[in-house]
């Protein structure tokens, strides 16, 4: 018994230099991490520290495998699967998706031809990673006389396959999607997981993923651009409760002014998707129909990439937190925007306690409006909790239904009300900052279920779920793209929406073979299909499978 305390204390005796290995290693994945994006200012840094302290606790785990040679792999892995990443995001501006891995090895000659024809951009993703393997070495140097446990590597691999395991059994999506606030490492890691989980079988299988069909990039019709484009999307808006669509309450009284005047058209929308993360990145991508992550990871018709290419500034201002839109991101090309900012990068403007929409029009006085810009305005809007999308003076309808659902719809209500006065704010500033063309198209990601089927919120099939707002508001407009809208029809698509967008930003965009069929509304998955198609006939929309 004695001397195995002895053996317990002479062990603790290392733990310092144990703790101090794993620190250093976490340092210097840190500092790679925070070099990179600092001379990549395209890409946009949303991780959150925690994931290094993650990493620390990672290194501190593997100094004590047994195996040297185990041992030494494991540091490397991090740097390996970051370095992969930094060669994806420097030629495509985001992480591996899993689908992507497939089309790697399908499309393999066409993939080292991109590569090997474009090796000078790579430069300094591989010279960061000569630095960082050099630091690992370095690092490794103090690897010495360390406390190891036998078995553990064995132990950690059985760890790492717990999630894949899960995925197989039909437990969790683990890797499904990258997401932007986790480091880009596990990011990898889960990217594989999932191809070789879930992907990879379906398509030995029986191709149950269908076909990717490419869309070819739009052709530019302009090469001189004069106008500014702003996109506002609004969060779980439904034009069911907008005085302007006929509600009997007055929850848009700004609207309802401009209705009729030069320049000023509303319609009733249908959705690409009954949630946001699916809905904002076919918005954004200009498509329809299911299976279409082939073509938003090409980003052939991605609206900023359009803009950009046409020499227009972009800009995407979110009121929603970087959390928020850790699945969105990737899908929107985000080394296409210029100023990308969300609600943890805002200084809040208005009077809610947090996330007020009014913070948006306060990031516009960094804009230079006599020049041309994208920009796209993402509302907290109406999302839910309602009571707290409307200040004490907006409280109209608060209390006047009764029942708790009622009470419910009643802030529904008031933040509709505060959303309009959003835009009677929105079009002041911008009628008194700018002289040329200006265009501001709001509609909203998805609608919000009020017990129509039983159900509330979203995320499920129903018409108050898929129909959305579209409001269209011409500042010193052309005429061409004032009678565009005017002749839309009653019900339109986001397709739609996107069209029409593309056009603004110079571009001719016809109709999607994939629409042929009618409209797609995509449910939860981005990758899957899993939605419905529905029949738009003049002013009515029928559900089909």
């Amino acid at each position: 018994m004695h001397k195995g305390f002895e053996h317990a204390i002479e062990a603790l005796k290392h733990l310092p230099k144990q703790i101090l290995v794993a620190v250093l290693f976490a340092l210097l994945i840190y500092s790679e991490h925070k070099l990179f994006y600092r001379l990549n200012r395209s890409l946009v840094d949303m991780v959150e520290f925690k994931h290094f302290v993650n990493v620390g606790f990672a290194y501190f785990l593997f100094s004590f495998i047994y195996n040297k040679k185990a041992r030494h792999i494991s540091y490397l892995l991090l740097p390996f699967f970051t370095f992969i990443q930094r060669l994806h995001q420097t030629y495509f501006g985001a992480q591996v998706h899993p689908i992507e891995i497939w089309h790697f090895f399908i499309q393999f000659g066409e993939v080292t031809g991109s590569f090997f024809g474009n090796l000078l951009i790579f430069v300094l993703p591989f010279s960061i990673f000569a630095a960082l393997i050099a630091g690992c070495l370095l690092i490794g140097r103090l690897d010495r006389d360390l406390l190891r446990i036998k078995y553990l590597g064995w132990i950690l691999i059985l760890v790492f396959l717990i999630e894949p395991y899960k995925t197989i059994t039909g437990g969790n999506d683990f890797g499904k999607h990258p997401s932007v606030t986790i480091i880009e490492s596990y990011n990898l890691y889960g990217s594989v997981s999932y191809f070789l989980t879930k992907i990879l079988p379906l398509k030995l299988a029986a191709g149950e993923l269908g076909p990717d069909p490419y869309a070819e990039r739009p052709k530019a019709v302009e090469s001189d651009i004069k106008r500014n484009v702003i996109l506002v999307i609004g969060e779980s808006v439904r034009y069911h409760d907008m005085s302007l669509f006929g509600y009997p309450r007055e929850t848009t009284p700004y609207f309802d002014s401009q209705a009729g005047k030069y320049g000023f058209i509303f319609r009733k929308a249908v959705a690409s998707g009954v949630s946001t993360d699916v809905s904002i990145p076919y918005l954004i991508n200009a498509l329809s129909g299911p299976d279409q992550i082939g073509n938003m990871l090409s980003r052939n018709w991605c609206l900023f990439r359009l803009a950009k290419d046409m020499g227009m500034t972009t800009y995407f201002i979110s009121t929603q937190t970087a959390d928020s839109m850790e699945h969105i991101i990737n899908y929107i090309c985000p080394d296409n925007i210029d100023v990308f900012k969300t609600m943890d990068m805002l200084q809040n403007s208005g009077p809610l306690a947090e996330a007020d929409d009014h913070s948006l029009i306060h990031e516009l006085a960094a804009v230079d409006f006599s020049k041309p810009n994208f920009i796209v305005l993402h509302q907290r809007g109406s999302h839910d909790p309602y009571r707290k999308r409307s200040p004490n003076e907006f409280k109209k309808f608060r209390g006047t239904t009764p029942g708790h659902r009622g009470y419910a719809r009643d802030d529904y209500d008031d933040s509709i009300l505060y959303g309009d006065h959003f835009f009677k704010t929105l079009f002041e500033y911008l009628q008194d900052k700018t002289n040329g063309p200006v265009y501001v198209i709001f509609t909203s990601d998805h609608g919000q279920g009020f017990g129509e089927i039983g159900r509330y919120g979203h995320s499920f099939f129903h018409e108050a779920v898929w129909g959305v707002p579209f409001v269209f508001k011409a500042l010193n407009g052309e005429k061409r793209f004032i009678e565009q809208v005017s002749a839309l029809p009653e019900i339109i698509r986001h397709y739609d929406v996107s069209i029409l967008l593309a056009n603004l930003l110079g571009y001719s965009l016809d109709e999607s073979t994939t629409s042929a069929k009618g409209y797609y509304i995509s449910g939860l998955d981005i990758s899957f299909e899993n939605g419905i198609w529905v029949r738009i006939d003049k002013d009515h929309v029928y559900q089909s499978k």
